[in-house]
């Protein structure tokens, strides 16, 4: 009977946390979609169905030109531009677009939309944190150290797990924790001097960040110590202005980590343990949930995996957004190359249509076969968890405690 009611609370436990996670990620998605949809709108390309969802179609109604429909597959969505392949045979009923065709636009144009999608989540990165410190509030914090790096900085200099550290450089007092790791990052070589609390005693130190890709970084692993208990609500204007600084320290920072660990991926043939994939997402949700989930959890979340997906699709991989941007880059070059050479423009792309989707179709078999061996690796991690090593980069991103600064 004790069996019985474990495997039943386990379900319930577990279908809460799923419901959570098809819901932030289904959120995620939908502002995802909705920037390409915009930009589609803007430079005049139609597009023919936004999906949320994906899979067999539950219910579409159609506003002007454009399908709207509901999918049986959640935590998904699409966009359905008109124009997107010109190989492909045209489905029944099809009209063609004519000028108003993906591939008929100009480059700046095919970027624009391209862009659109990681802008869109940037942006609600923005939205979410602005909702957050001037609703809520922003809860005083500075950083716990959790454990130190062998032959860090941070060890080199002097600090232990366990201390807090009340001041760097310039910033004296301490109060957000994330503040203070973005001022680290921007002080790669240079002396900082740190005031720090072990046990009841305070202490001064100097410490010297590596620099890393341009980042500084002391080596060491953090968890956010609170200063205070309730958050103190901002001015709408300071909440925004917080929150741009912290999306754009983000983005910048998470962007070169994702291209080195992608380096990474392919010179050591092995999967950092940094990068997460859906085992993990579902395991940040639940922790969340599990401590009992507030808004300002959920707002926090929602900004940091909207900030995260919106990185991810920027990586020059075919298939994501970033790879498309690479593969117009690729063609835009090869027709230059065409002119300059031959006087004349080419009647048709060197880098042809089909060329092209044949390479993102590549990127999506790398994708998948990336996906299976993350999951198998956030598995691996759930049976034999690593000690303070939670994901910074990609949908898994959770804040705390945070990985190696």
């Amino acid at each position: 009977m004790d069996a019985l009611f474990g495997v039943l609370a386990t379900v319930l436990f577990w279908g809460k946390t799923l419901v959570y996670f098809v819901a932030v990620i289904s959120i995620i998605a939908a502002i995802h979609e909705l920037g390409h949809f915009v930009l589609c709108k803007i430079v005049g390309v139609r597009v023919d169905e936004f999906s949320l969802g994906c899979g067999k179609l539950l219910y579409a109604r159609k506003w002007g030109e454009t399908e709207y429909a509901l999918r049986a597959i959640p935590f998904a969505a699409f966009v359905r531009p008109a124009g997107m392949s010109e190989d492909e045979p045209p489905e029944e009923g099809y009209v063609d677009p004519g000028e108003r065709g993906f591939n008929r636009k100009s480059s700046p144009a095919k970027h624009s939309i391209l862009f659109g999608g990681p802008v869109a989540n940037f942006v609600g990165t923005v939205i979410f944190l602005t909702i957050l410190y001037a609703w809520i509030g922003e809860r005083q914090t500075t950083i716990e150290v959790a454990k130190v790096g062998e032959g860090s900085p941070a060890q080199r200099a002097g600090i232990v797990p366990g201390d807090v550290i009340l001041a760097i450089g310039e910033m004296n007092p301490i109060k957000n924790d994330r503040k203070a790791v973005l001022y680290i990052r921007k002080h790669p070589g240079q002396e900082l001097k740190l005031r720090l609390r072990r046990g009841q005693e305070e202490k001064s130190l100097v410490v010297v960040p590596d620099g890393r890709n341009g980042e500084g970084q002391i080596g060491i692993f953090l968890k956010p110590f609170k200063l205070s208990e309730k958050p103190t609500p901002m001015s709408l204007s300071d909440a925004y202005g917080l929150a741009m600084d912290e999306t754009a320290g983000y983005v910048s920072y998470a962007y070169m980590q994702a291209l080195g660990m992608l380096k990474g991926a392919f010179t050591k043939r092995e999967i950092p343990q940094e990068i997460g994939g859906p085992v993990s997402i579902v395991s940040t949700v639940g922790s969340v949930v599990k401590k009992g989930l507030d808004m300002e959890d959920l707002l926090y979340l929602l900004a940091m995996l909207s900030m995260a997906i919106g990185v991810f699709n920027l990586l020059p991989v075919p298939g994501l957004d970033g790879g498309r941007i690479f593969v117009l880059l690729v063609r835009d070059f090869l027709d230059l190359g065409y002119t300059l050479i031959f006087w004349k423009r080419p009647s048709q792309t060197v880098f042809s249509h089909r060329l092209e989707d044949l390479t993102n179709l590549l990127g999506v078999f790398f994708l998948i076969g990336l996906l299976v061996i993350v999951t198998f690796k956030d598995i691996r991690d759930l049976v034999s968890p690593q000690p303070l090593t939670m994901p910074s980069f990609g949908p898994s991103a959770s804040p705390s405690p945070s990985p190696r600064r």
